[in-house]
């Protein structure tokens, strides 16, 4: 087990902020803590040498993949064969991310998609790989991706009381679209979140101020959020807990509500498939992964529910994931 770093209340609005907004600068972080920039710098630097700030990376809607829906893919794969699986089918067009499943032996992907035709020739060609087994889609939604919410960054009770906050990506528009600059600008901040718009802006031929009129509109519409990736060890976070639900239709957004305001939840997906909805909890031991076990046992009118715990993922959050839709 990775050895904790003891962190202080500074520390923490740091990775708090950086996690809400990867590209805050130290000057409105420490003009929000009365305190200086230089001093935030010091902070930020010693932070990246201790391993706990990774680097920084972004979440993306899927317009920005040039997708009309996204699924998941879980694949069963043989035993032993789980790495060369995830090298390959991480090469296959249309996906986004293959990684190792809380289910033993499976691959989990996210795939991109303009219509089913596309779902039908991607899972053509994992099914084609050596040592796939076989493959159960799961359709998206929506998604509620908001990696701050941890408790660690409120020592004093571990359950939130305060909804998440309305941001861009709740209010996403649509009247506008997204080209080949704009995709330029969403790669490279993939990549590096906190790239400088100048070193993106001289290769290109146009000026810092048009990447960042064009970030800005990226943000806006709710297509892109830079966030910083971390080391959840270092602050106290082991395991996932995977949720997954089915609820009698009623109840799915009040609950969803509910489940919204427990902290160290982080990703919550709505979708159609084998379950109505899954979440996803950073756990800090078996106590704290009981306790909110038991509060979903008791969400009303659930028909369904299986829970299980998955290895921790680092850097995480991991790249380019999914921006809230919801």
């Amino acid at each position: 087990m990775a050895k904790k770093i003891k962190n202080d209340s500074l520390n923490l609005t740091i990775l708090k902020d950086l996690l809400s907004d990867g590209r805050k600068s130290f000057a409105d972080i420490a003009k929000d803590n009365n305190t200086s920039k230089d001093v935030i710098a010091k902070r930020f630097k010693q932070l990246k040498a201790k391993g706990m700030i990774l680097g920084f990376t972004t979440q993306n809607n899927s317009r920005c993949f040039d997708a009309n829906f996204i699924t998941n893919l879980l694949i069963q794969v043989q035993r032993g064969k789980m790495e060369p699986t995830i090298q390959a089918v991480n090469k296959i067009p249309n996906v986004i991310h293959a990684y190792p499943s809380a289910i033993q032996q499976a691959v989990l992907t996210e795939v991109s998609l303009k219509n089913i035709d596309e779902l039908e020739a991607v899972k053509k060609l994992i099914q084609s790989q050596p040592y796939v087994l076989g493959t159960d889609v799961t359709i998206w939604t929506g998604i509620r991706n908001t990696p701050e919410n941890l408790s660690i960054f409120n020592a004093e009770e571990h359950v939130g009381k305060k909804p998440p906050q309305e941001t861009a990506s709740h209010r996403r528009k649509t009247d506008t679209e997204i080209d080949d600059l704009d995709r330029t600008i969403i790669n490279k901040l993939g990549l590096n979140g906190r790239m400088p718009f100048a070193e993106i802006a001289n290769p290109l031929g146009v000026s810092t101020e048009t990447i960042v009129r064009r970030y800005e509109k990226l943000r806006e519409n709710g297509d892109l959020k830079v966030v910083v990736q971390i080391d959840p060890t270092k602050i106290g976070y082991y395991a996932f807990g995977i949720f997954n639900f089915s609820f009698s239709q009623e109840a799915l957004a009040d609950n969803i509500e509910k489940i919204s305001k427990t902290s160290d939840v982080n990703r919550i997906i709505k979708s159609a498939g084998y379950q109505d909805l899954t979440f996803t909890l950073m756990i800090r031991d078996i106590n704290h992964f009981i306790e909110v076990q038991e509060e979903m046992a008791v969400l009303p009118n659930i028909t369904k529910i299986d829970v299980r715990i998955a290895r921790m993922l680092c850097p995480w959050p991991i790249q380019r994931e999914f921006i809230s839709t919801f």
